[in-house]
């Protein structure tokens, strides 16, 4: 049978084996040898993560303090079992670290990590600690360069490109919309173009007039919501082109009239009570065209003048003045 031997400590349970006689069958000398049974369960404190929130670009450290009696049997094994976004769980024994301690690195933007202790002394008492996650985050804005345009003066018949390049590691959240702002009349409107979908972010602006001013910039976000934009950028339209020379066509007629040499008399017949007669000598006519004058379709020109020249985006409107001579009428 066994007997307790209260001679033994309270806090560690001394037994004794006896035969039904009460002999000793097994045991010490003053005092008989004992037994001791270590049922304590290991004790902890000081679960600790370095975040519930860590960065995408940072690492978390998990820790925990274990502790039992002094002359209880002694800690054996600690083992951190995590998991990713409901993943499979994955042992790592941290026994041999400083504090038992677990380093989670490699993190990716919105992994949801859960882990937990569990641990062991050398008699066998186990126990774990409760479940605890975190979760990856990115609070970082995206990075831009090459903030370019084409030309800051660009010609009135030219196109203007405007480009940003925007990057953002690997591991964040990534690049969600990136979307050009640009107005040519002092933000009264705003347009907006969506450039999300062209990779290297490119806006190319046509259609230019003389005197116009752009200005834009280019916002952005990633999926994490943190946004920003570029400095405000301008380009102002210009003509540096001189006018087109345009050659009109003249036609002239082949040969100038002739002036008449004789004079061909022309009788009239006089009333019945006239006794004289008349001759009527035209003279040459004074209203036929000047000689070499330019002529359309049979119509002569005596005056081709121009009256106004108009410089105009894509051309040159010429005003004339044309004045018509038609052949003069027989008397």
């Amino acid at each position: 049978m066994l007997s307790l031997n209260t001679r033994g400590s309270t806090l560690d349970p001394v037994f004794v084996l006896r035969g039904k006689d009460g002999v000793k069958i097994w045991g010490g000398e003053n005092p008989e040898r004992t037994f001791m049974d270590d049922i304590t369960v290991l004790t902890y404190s000081s679960l600790n993560q370095t975040s519930s929130t860590p960065e995408y670009d940072e690492t978390n450290v998990v820790t925990i303090n274990i502790t039992e009696p002094t002359n209880a049997s002694g800690i054996d094994t600690v083992l951190l079992y995590y998991r990713i976004d409901n993943g499979s769980w994955v042992e790592n024994n941290v026994s041999s670290t400083h504090n038992y301690t677990f380093t989670a690195d490699d993190l990716w933007y919105d992994q949801f990590y859960e882990w937990y202790f569990w641990f062991n002394d050398t008699s066998g008492n186990n126990t774990q600690t409760p479940f605890q996650s975190f979760t990856v985050s990115d609070s970082t804005v995206p990075s831009y360069s090459n903030l370019n345009q084409t030309s800051s003066t660009p010609e009135y018949n030219e196109s203007n490109t405007v480009s940003v390049t925007i990057t953002e590691p690997i591991d964040a959240s990534g690049i969600d919309s990136v979307l050009l702002h640009y107005t040519t009349n002092n933000w009264i409107t705003d347009t907006i173009i969506d450039v999300t979908s062209s990779q290297t972010f490119v806006f190319t602006a046509k259609m230019l007039s003389y005197g116009q001013k752009y200005e834009w910039y280019f916002w952005f976000n990633d999926t994490a919501g943190n946004s920003a934009q570029t400095p405000l950028q301008s380009f102002s339209v210009i003509d540096t082109f001189e006018p087109d020379i345009i050659t009109l066509a003249r036609s002239y007629t082949s040969t100038p009239p002739t002036s008449p040499t004789t004079t061909a008399p022309i009788t009239s017949t006089p009333p019945a009570s006239s006794t004289t007669s008349s001759t009527i000598t035209p003279s040459p006519t004074n209203s036929s065209p000047i000689n070499g004058s330019p002529s359309i379709d049979g119509m002569n020109l005596s005056t081709f003048i121009i009256l106004d020249i108009l410089a105009l985006t894509g051309g040159v409107i010429l005003a004339l003045e044309l004045e018509k001579y038609r052949k003069p009428k027989v008397k």
